[in-house]
């Protein structure tokens, strides 16, 4: 399936990152990481890892 996953700091409604068509399989197990600073550099930016397979 392919979503679009947005990144709020907590206890906020505010969408400091959007990522769009991010495609995930199904019975795969994943870890997404916020990496960076919100209006500073590094630029915040998504990695998203792949963990391995949900037996």
């Amino acid at each position: 399936m392919t979503y679009t996953l947005q990144v709020r700091p907590a206890g906020t409604s505010t969408v400091v990152l959007t990522v769009p068509n991010v495609n995930l399989k199904p019975g795969m197990v994943y870890t997404i990481y916020a990496i960076g600073l919100v209006g500073k550099e590094p630029e915040l930016s998504a990695l998203l890892v792949t963990d391995g397979i949900n037996q």
